[in-house]
């Protein structure tokens, strides 16, 4: 990800960067740990959704964020939900935008953050960071 951020975003930036990034996870447990872990983050104990009025036997609950900091000129979305592909089992999408006047505005600094974000929200789920596959 470092050679594609340095490749595609210049020193200086002249407008709003944006970075779309999304990770499909194999987690030990399969598809019944992440539910559990999303069950847990997402709050449902304070959702008001009645399932018995649809006649739905089941109700999935799944994390949305959304963080920023005006001050230094960032936003960050981020979803998790079970994954819709076979070969994993859990699926994090996390969206950038860097304000043109950004105090992130190098592509070493916006690379930094984002790998401490990637370790903020593995803790936050309770999860080992990604580890690459040889």
């Amino acid at each position: 990800m470092h050679n594609f951020i340095n490749s595609h975003l210049p020193e200086v930036a002249m407008g709003v960067t944006n970075l779309r990034v999304a990770s499909w996870l194999m987690m030990d447990g399969g598809k019944e740990e992440v539910l559990k872990i999303l069950n847990k983050v997402a709050k449902p104990g304070r959702a008001t959704f009645d399932k018995k009025k649809l006649g739905a036997g089941e109700i999935e609950y799944w994390a949305k964020l959304f963080l920023k900091n005006e001050k230094v000129g960032w936003q960050l979305s981020v979803g998790v939900e079970p994954s819709a592909i076979s070969d994993a089992h859990l699926y994090i999408l996390r969206d950038y935008i860097f304000d043109q006047t950004s105090q992130i505005d190098t592509a070493e600094k916006k690379m930094a953050f984002l790998e401490a974000s990637a370790m903020v929200i593995c803790e936050w789920l309770g999860i080992e960071p990604a580890v690459e596959a040889p």
